[in-house]
């Protein structure tokens, strides 16, 4: 197979000696110098075509990639590399031994994820997750005409609720999907938000929610 391979190469190279023969001698530079002045408008239009269909596509334009934030232990797709947020450990709830966050977004595309450890003996509520979703979503700005529907799943093992809904930004309808995954003494929380009126937006959510893995946790 590489001697034929090598065959097929020398074999190009001997046709293009033949054509470079036919064009007569002193306009080889030139005849190079038209075709890619001749080309030039084509790349420029080309370059042009790339960059609007950037700006308007974001999502599908953006460079998704399989992601395992900090100590999460969650494997997703993301359109960017998350980033993490300062969170701090609410003093109204003792329960928590330790939190971490990371948001990524794309424009108005924006996925938030929640790693939460409880203190020994203590057991993640999921039901109770499901009212923090809200607040999640009120960065960055106030949420109103809020509505949501929690479906039971099951995910990598684990039981967890699958939040759908919307609500209202500044006027502007939004929805918004959020998945919560629990396993003693962990919690996760993935919460996705995007405007209404951006069709990649629900699909890129239900591909993120659909493609959510727990990797193997490590004994606390």
């Amino acid at each position: 197979m590489k001697t034929r391979s090598i065959r097929r190469e020398q074999s190009r190279k001997a046709e293009r000696r033949q054509v470079w023969k036919l064009i007569p001698p002193g306009l080889g530079k030139p005849l190079l110098f038209f075709l890619a002045v001749a080309s030039l408008p084509l790349i420029i239009r080309f370059g042009i075509h790339e960059f609007i269909h950037k700006k308007k596509y974001p999502l599908q334009t953006a460079e998704w990639k399989t992601y395992s934030p900090g100590q999460s232990q969650l494997s997703l797709p993301l359109p960017g590399e998350p980033q993490p947020e300062s969170v701090k450990v609410s003093a109204h709830d003792p329960a928590i031994k330790q939190m971490e966050c990371y948001q990524v977004s794309v424009k108005e595309f924006r996925v938030r994820i929640w790693n939460i450890s409880y203190q020994e003996g203590t057991s993640a509520d999921l039901q109770q997750a499901v009212h923090n979703v809200a607040p999640a979503l009120k960065e960055p700005g106030d949420v109103t005409e809020y509505q949501e529907s929690v479906t039971p799943i099951r995910r990598s093992g684990r039981s967890g609720l699958l939040v759908n809904g919307a609500f209202k930004r500044k006027g502007e309808q939004n929805r918004f999907r959020a998945l919560l995954l629990s396993e003693e003494p962990r919690l996760w929380q993935v919460v996705i938000s995007y405007p209404a009126s951006a069709r990649s937006g629900s699909k890129a959510s239900q591909r993120i929610v659909d493609s959510v893995r727990i990797l193997e946790v490590p004994k606390t």
